[in-house]
């Protein structure tokens, strides 16, 4: 009976929940007020020093052609030393998939490129000096850069469809980017280790080879400034165009997997689609848009390089790797998104962090978000005008009378803040899982669950030292065996919720949309009403189970206050370590206790507060 329990409870609290890590020792990622921020794209901007042309060595520009082989044709309509910047500079630069009719994959209006040592790059090209780390190039900058992706895009909706049970047939059908700068700075390629293996699954071998590329090489930056990608896509069901424009994108400190970080900023979207009833029946609006901007994207101190080491070797990470990566910490400030013109969602800074793991257990995460807003009134009605006969119903209101009484009585804008967050300590097994959030006008509240879970020298066993022999038996044991409940608990404070619900109520009887003579009674009640009826219906449920549980009229008695009055509601609970014992969970059955005997052993506390003088009713 608890074998299914103990393993939703191990994966839901060691791989769903976003956890908090100790944020003095992770990395901080950038953010908007930074000055690192602008010192990291001026380091970017900052050409190497002009050495002169024999100093910086001559760059043989047959040689550079011949790089691509037959793959592709690399071309330009001159060249030669730059004595001002120390580049060799290159103009009319053109690279082409040759062919029946030759794809132009990139145009360059200009290319300045610092110390590229084309021997050596040739050389690992052609399989030579593979054990050797390359200096390859100091800087290569290019200017007025046109990208045709859509091979690169197609490529990667078929991957993805690959790994799908039901593929999408949605498609790409063209996408193509320009760059006023991309620049290159600081290339390095490390020793290359990856071998062979004959008759080699093709998956398999496919994650080898970009394990081995991934860990082969080092970025000191890869500067983007003025991009624009625009994409084409269709299918029979749904066609549109989106355009995002990224005024600024850096990636910076690229070593071998390991990230030093990533940040862009003042990025915009727009799309616009149309489309058809689909051969299904189902609705696929016609003429809608969305669009969006985010004032910064910041991502820090990311870590795969060890993950990729057994990448490379097309094997699972054994159980024993326990610093086998990280995802670092990220931040989004001032983002926006709306849809068909009406600002759907606004953030004012989103946060995530996670950077430690015990193999692909997650130690410490958090997720928090600052002054987020979501418009349900908006969204309700921009739904409505896409499709006006699925909007209007044959029983209850429609999407246009939804929004009209949530914004009636306040309902139609969500906004506040919270931070989810969870610790499992890998040596104790101690855990700690909370959420603490507050919407605005609505309820704030904080819900908190401390257990201890196995250890991580404890999971060693379940999952095999392959990490891939996965005993179940084992797990529900264990779980049995280390599982505790030291407290779980809830707080609920109201700050005008209760009052707006109880007026939705009573909007919604007005609008006569059920047929139902309860809800009828309601539209000529107020709030504090509405409320007095749930608060009755609450003690009256109570007086049934009493008998059986003679804490349920005091119980609803305090539930039935916060109903009227507003405050603060807690339960909580504080399981006794016989609990499992007494009960008959620990052997998969149920013994024969009293409803008082289990309450007494769970340590269930129910309490209200109440509101302070002023503020019982909002």
């Amino acid at each position: 009976m608890m074998s299914g329990l103990r393993v939703f409870a191990l994966s839901a609290l060691l791989a769903a929940s976003p956890v908090l890590p100790s944020l003095s020792e992770a990395p901080r990622p950038v953010a908007a007020a930074d000055d690192t921020l602008e010192a990291l794209f001026a380091q970017a901007l900052a050409r190497p020093t002009a050495r002169g042309a024999a100093a910086a060595g001559s760059l043989d520009a047959a040689q550079l052609q011949s790089l691509f082989g037959d793959a592709a044709a690399l071309t330009f309509t001159d060249g030669g030393y730059d004595s001002a910047s120390g580049a060799h500079r290159l103009r009319g630069v053109t690279l082409t998939l040759p062919g029946g009719q030759p794809e132009t994959l990139l145009t360059a209006d200009e290319a300045r490129i610092w110390n590229l040592d084309t021997a050596a790059l040739a050389a690992r090209m052609r399989g030579e000096r593979l054990s050797e780390t390359l200096r390859i190039f100091d800087r290569i900058e290019l200017k007025g850069v046109n990208l045709d992706l859509s091979d690169y895009t197609d490529t990667v909706t078929d991957a993805v469809n690959a790994a799908l049970d039901t593929p999408s047939t949605r498609t790409t059908e063209s996408s193509t980017m320009q760059v006023g700068t991309l620049a290159l700075g600081g290339f390095t390629l490390h020793p290359w280790t990856h071998e062979a293996v004959a008759g080699e699954e093709e998956g398999v071998a496919a994650m080898r080879v970009l394990s081995a590329f991934a860990r082969s090489f080092s970025l000191d930056t890869m500067l983007f400034l003025d991009a624009v990608n625009e994409q084409t896509i269709g299918d029979a069901e749904l066609t549109g165009t989106v355009v995002a424009r990224y005024p600024r994108q850096l990636v910076y400190g690229y070593d071998r997997g390991k990230l030093g970080g990533a940040v862009q900023t003042d990025v915009t979207f727009d799309g616009s689609f149309d489309g058809t009833v689909s051969q299904t029946g189902e609705y696929i609006p016609e003429g809608f848009s969305l669009s969006g901007r985010s004032a910064l994207g910041s991502w820090t101190g990311a870590d795969f390089s060890r993950l990729l080491e057994w990448g490379e070797k097309g094997e699972t990470p054994p159980v024993t790797e326990r610093d086998l990566w990280n995802l670092g910490s990220y931040i989004l400030e001032d983002t926006a998104i709306a849809l068909s013109g009406a600002p759907v969602l606004e953030i004012g800074k989103l946060e995530f962090t996670a950077t430690k793991f015990s193999w692909f257990l997650p130690e410490e995460v958090q997720v928090k978000h600052e002054n987020v807003m979501m418009d349900l009134g908006r969204f309700l009605d921009v739904a409505a005008s896409l499709d006006p006969e699925a909007a209007e119903t044959a029983e209850g209101p429609s999407l246009r009378e939804i929004s009209e009484m949530l914004g009636k009585v306040g309902l139609s804008r969500f906004s506040g803040d919270s931070v989810l967050s969870f610790r499992w300590n890998p040596e104790t097994g101690v855990t700690v899982l909370e959420n603490a959030g507050t919407t605005n006008g609505l309820f704030s509240g904080v819900t908190r669950v401390e257990a201890t879970l196995p250890a991580y020298a404890e999971l060693i066993p379940v999952f095999g030292l392959d990490g891939q022999t996965f005993d179940e038996a084992a797990l529900d044991a264990l779980m049995e065996e280390r599982m505790t409940v030291q407290q779980v608990s809830t707080r609920l404070t109201d700050m005008g919720g209760l009052n707006k619900f109880a007026a939705l109520t009573i909007e919604i009887a007005k609008a006569g949309a059920f047929d139902d003579p309860m809800i009828a009674n309601f539209a000529t009640a107020t709030p504090e009403t509405v409320r007095m009826f749930a608060s009755g219906l609450v003690m009256l449920g109570s007086t049934s189970m009493t008998k059986e549980l003679p804490q349920a009229t005091l119980w609803a008695s305090m539930l039935s206050q916060f109903l009227t009055g507003g405050g603060t509601f807690e339960v909580s609970a504080t399981p006794k370590p016989e609990l499992f014992e007494q009960t008959g969970l620990a052997s998969g059955g149920m013994s024969e206790l009293t409803s008082a005997d289990l309450v007494e052993l769970l340590g269930v506390i129910v309490k209200h507060t109440p509101a302070p003088s002023g503020a019982r009713s909002r």
